[in-house]
């Protein structure tokens, strides 16, 4: 039998006192590529002794020893690959390695290991303080909006239609509902959307089919009806002649010789001259011929001086005796 060997290579741990820091997946892959070596050279010697004349055996150790070859470089660079990754050569026995290269002691590892752990927990803990500063601002200012915006218009948002007295409304921003237009005869006079349109134009005497139109008719009282100032009663001395309430009460009744002490009472005193004094009509003086001699001012002159009146004769009690008559004013004797 003939035995043939790959290319010699050896391995072996120092025994020290202290231990190569690596890696554990390189640690693994150089374990695995000791262990194919160790297969590969007991192929070749299984190889030589099954068939050592033959053609075939002769191609596979070729095969197998480049194979090998190929495995104890690539073994190679992985063990350079170890070195330079080392963080520490040797280090004593009981100690660990800083990023510098320094041994460290495992009291101060610990130490250290301990101090970043504190402060990774105080940096949790100014985390969770800081969440809750904010939140506690946050959400009672999202509180108090949502409370406010129920309050003030019941659910409305931004832009959205709102509904208030008497008044159809849009929602603006600051949550507040602004009136757009207001019922038929309802008006916002006092310009305050949170009552809505509060004033009827039908019926306020302030505010009469409008917000600036207050009922004020001259010499009279007057009331909003329907929209339209209109008499209630005239002041005393006064009367709305015409019907009219857009003049209010017209005409003094105190010295209108048309009118006088009432609408329909006009000073025409029977042959008489006349003048409306203080709402009663006073006669000023009679026509020729005639009398007041009743005294009577409402009846005006009723006595015919100058017919045959024998009681007034020319003139009030202006009496004929019985052997004289009155004619044309005047009492005569005889026939």
């Amino acid at each position: 039998a003939v035995a043939v060997r790959g290319p010699d290579y050896t391995s072996s741990d120092q025994s020290t006192t202290g231990t190569i820091v690596v890696g554990e997946e390189q640690r693994a892959s150089s374990s695995r590529l000791f262990q194919e070596r160790s297969n590969l050279n007991q192929d070749l010697v299984i190889a030589a002794e099954v068939a050592p004349t033959s053609e075939e055996v002769i191609s596979k150790m070729e095969r197998l020893i480049q194979e090998n070859d190929m495995q104890r470089r690539v073994l190679e660079q992985v063990q350079s690959s170890l070195q330079q990754t080392t963080r520490a050569e040797i280090v004593p026995h009981g100690t660990q390695s800083t990023s510098e290269g320094a041994p460290v002691s495992i009291e101060e590892s610990t130490m250290t290991r301990t101090t970043n752990s504190k402060r990774f927990w105080l940096l949790i803990a100014i985390l969770i303080v800081t969440a809750v500063v904010v939140m506690g601002i946050i959400i009672p200012k999202v509180l108090k909006s949502d409370t406010q915006e129920e309050v003030t218009k019941e659910g409305c948002t931004s832009n959205s239609s709102c509904s208030i007295n008497r008044a159809d409304g849009i929602c603006k921003a600051d949550g507040q509902c602004l009136i757009v237009a207001c019922q038929d005869n309802y008006d916002d006079c006092n310009q305050n959307a949170i009552d809505g349109c509060e004033t009827n134009l039908h019926f306020d005497n302030n505010h009469c089919a409008s917000c600036n139109n207050q009922c004020s008719l001259e010499n009279a009282n007057s009331d909003c009806v329907e929209g339209s100032c209109v008499v209630s009663s005239c002041i005393e001395g006064f009367g709305n002649c015409d019907g009219k309430s857009t003049n209010g009460c017209e005409k003094n009744l105190q010295n209108d010789d048309y009118h006088c002490g009432s609408c329909d009472k006009t000073c025409t005193l029977a042959n008489a001259f006349s003048e409306c004094i203080d709402g009663s009509c006073v006669l000023i003086g009679c026509m020729i011929g005639f009398g007041n001699c009743d005294g009577v001012s409402n009846s005006g002159c009723e006595t015919n001086l100058r017919l045959s009146n024998d009681m007034h004769c020319g003139a009030c009690d202006n009496r004929c005796d019985f052997l004289s008559s009155c004619t044309d004013g005047t009492c005569f004797y005889g026939k």
